[in-house]
């Protein structure tokens, strides 16, 4: 009977010692593992597997993962890989066209902001690999709905490089800083397809009436160029091209056509009158309006057209307040006649045909 009793307690204790040496290890290994990094209240680590920590939600306004800072980052995700891995990745995979890959929302902050040193490389990248869609998509009632700064403020590739629509601000804004020179451009539209298949370089377009459609400005020279609400242009700058000047007018078959506007070898400007021979001489005098924006140390030129038979008109004399205009052969009609007076611009160069100005567009970084 205390024989049967020993042995039965001895195994007993024997395992009940071993359950306490496994649970001791197992405490010891929570431990280690809750402390294998000082910074952190409880750390993770593995090699294998789709993830070291995983949350999974399958309620309605529940969510998977939820990180709270008081006084630094919520979330923070870093990789040191040089195989193109991400700090942190979102994606959406359901069939609502509601849910997002990332969402950020700020009260008084960026909603999300993104940083890089890298060269030619993105604060933000917005890639969409539908037919039709946003690579990056910003709204805002009162602000900007992109906002970019950098080498290149906002790059957009796609069938609109860049679109952007306001009700009450600029829809898009872009501006060059001074320290790049040439390639500190504001705003610059580049299309790799041919206007007529229906690509642009860059549109703008404009919802109220006192909006307008485009507007650019060099806040170093303060030059600009606008386009107002009514698609009039309006720069301080020369206006150049590689092709002619069309103007487009209404004929009285309500039928649109194209003129074409005349070109000269030097700056001119020019004015048309009319006057009457008295005697066979007229004294013309130029109107103080044009007087005012011609050069008047330089010549001016005057043709005549009689409008009556004459012996043939002349330019007798001329000075810069006006000309005399008189008969061949010391005739004496009283014929009207009309005259074009063309002179030179005062604030105008007077350069024979300059040599073009050479046109580079700045380099894109490749994407």
């Amino acid at each position: 009977m205390i024989q049967r009793w020993y042995r039965t307690n001895r195994v007993f204790l024997v395992g009940l010692i071993a359950v306490g040496f496994a649970v001791a290890i197992s405490s010891f290994g929570v431990v280690r593992a809750e402390h294998a990094k000082p910074n952190s209240s409880v750390s993770y680590s593995c090699n294998t597997g789709s993830a070291c920590v995983e949350g999974s939600s399958t309620g309605t306004g529940t969510w998977g993962v939820y990180g709270v800072g008081s006084k630094d980052d919520g979330v923070r995700g870093v990789t040191t890989t040089s195989s193109g891995g991400n700090g942190v990745t979102g994606m959406a995979t359901g069939s609502s066209t509601s849910g997002s890959g990332v969402y950020g929302k700020a009260l008084h902050g960026d909603g999300v902001y993104g940083s890089s040193s890298g060269q030619n490389q993105s604060g933000v990248y917005g890639q969409n690999t539908s037919t039709y869609g946003f690579g990056i998509y910003g709204s805002s009632p009162n602000a900007y709905g992109v906002y970019g700064t950098g080498y290149w403020g906002v790059y957009g590739k796609g069938l609109y490089g860049v679109y952007g629509a306001s009700s009450s601000s600029y829809g898009v804004f872009g501006e060059g800083p001074g320290d790049v020179g040439v390639y500190g451009t504001g705003l610059y539209g580049v299309s790799a397809e041919s206007r007529a298949a229906g690509y642009d370089a860059l549109l703008a377009t404009a919802d109220y009436t006192s909006t307008a459609i485009f507007y650019g400005h060099n806040t170093a020279n303060s030059s600009f160029c606008n386009i107002d609400q009514d698609a009039n242009l309006t720069c301080t700058g020369k206006i150049s091209g590689s092709s002619r000047v069309e103007v487009q007018h209404t004929t009285s078959e309500n039928r649109h056509v194209l003129a074409y506007a005349s070109e000269s070898a030097t700056p001119t400007i020019e004015d048309l009158g009319a006057a009457r021979m008295r005697d066979g001489v007229a004294n013309v005098e130029i109107p103080s309006d044009f007087a005012s924006v011609i050069d008047r140390s330089n010549a001016y030129y005057v043709f005549l057209t009689p409008m009556g038979d004459t012996r043939g008109l002349y330019v007798s004399t001329q000075n810069a307040g006006g000309f005399q205009v008189r008969e061949n052969m010391r005739g004496r009609s009283n014929v009207e006649f009309q005259y074009r007076v063309i002179a030179v611009p005062r604030d105008a160069k007077n350069v024979r045909l300059p040599s073009a100005p050479a046109i580079k567009p700045p380099q894109l970084p490749r994407r």
